[in-house]
């Protein structure tokens, strides 16, 4: 799961970083990861992904409770929005 289980287990001198939100441009399976990880965890996600991801994906994303940011499908496009999401906390 790519990282996934340090959101659901994070070491305990980094409780901090379990306030701040998550934000990951990867889509489909480990997006539904990192959102139900956050959703257990009390923490909130941000998941960018392409404009055509399959709706039973983005379905997913959401029901965890994720917020879902769509842009174009490039690697480049997906990259610049999360870049300006960051740039707006």
């Amino acid at each position: 799961m790519q990282g996934t289980p340090h959101i659901a287990n994070p070491h305990p001198l980094c409780s901090l970083t379990r306030l701040r939100p998550l934000l990951s441009r990867l889509s489909g399976n480990h997006a539904q990861a990192i959102a139900l990880a956050c959703r257990l965890t009390g923490r909130s996600a941000q998941i960018v992904m392409p404009d055509n991801a399959p709706m039973v994906k983005r379905n997913a994303v959401e029901e965890y409770g994720a917020t879902i940011t769509t842009c174009p499908s490039t690697q480049k496009d997906r990259e610049e929005s999360a870049q300006r999401l960051l740039e707006v906390r």
